[in-house]
């Protein structure tokens, strides 16, 4: 039991040394959704695989209300950071990252990110791979957003998968 515990501790410490490992998505670099990789001298790239064109652009693109107390279940997992963010860029990116993911969508890079406007909501990947899926990725946006505010950079942590889902400002390292 007491080397579970260990192993457990050191996971959680890799993970939380993990966030903010990635680079930015260079600046000037269009809206859309993007993969990362590294080459073959372990350099980072970011490979754009969809473009958002401005029909996603829909001022209607909300994020549903949550309870407060389906929130309080699984507080311990928000981080609220202080960098603002503008909160229609987060919807817009949110909503698109949550669109991609679907009914399940897979990755194998180190991150999934959607840049628009001023955001970049994103999932980072810290084993061999991902699976996300909208109503994961959807309850973990959505309890950033109730948890920190709409216009607060915030990530959430679920430690089982090896995985961090968030938002942030564009031009901000995450991962």
């Amino acid at each position: 039991m007491k080397s579970f515990a260990t192993i457990a501790m050191i996971s959680l410490a890799m993970l939380q040394t993990s966030v903010l490992a990635l680079s930015a998505i260079p600046t000037g670099s269009p809206d859309g959704i993007y993969l990362s990789n590294l080459d073959t001298n372990g350099t980072e790239t970011w490979e754009i695989v969809t473009a958002i064109t401005l029909d996603k652009r829909d001022k209607s693109t909300s994020l549903s209300p949550m309870s407060r107390i389906e929130l309080s279940k699984r507080q311990t997992k928000i981080n609220c950071q202080n960098i603002e963010i503008n909160s229609f860029d987060r919807e817009v990116a949110a909503q698109n990252l949550i669109d991609y993911c679907g009914n399940g969508n897979w990755f194998g890079s180190q991150a999934i990110a959607v840049q628009y406007g001023g955001v970049v909501a994103y999932g980072c990947n810290y084993s061999n791979g991902q699976t996300c899926h909208s109503w994961d990725v959807r309850y973990f946006l959505e309890s950033l957003y109730h948890g920190c505010g709409g216009n607060r950079a915030a990530w959430w942590r679920q430690v089982e998968w090896s995985a961090t889902y968030g938002y942030t400002a564009v031009g901000r390292g995450f991962c």
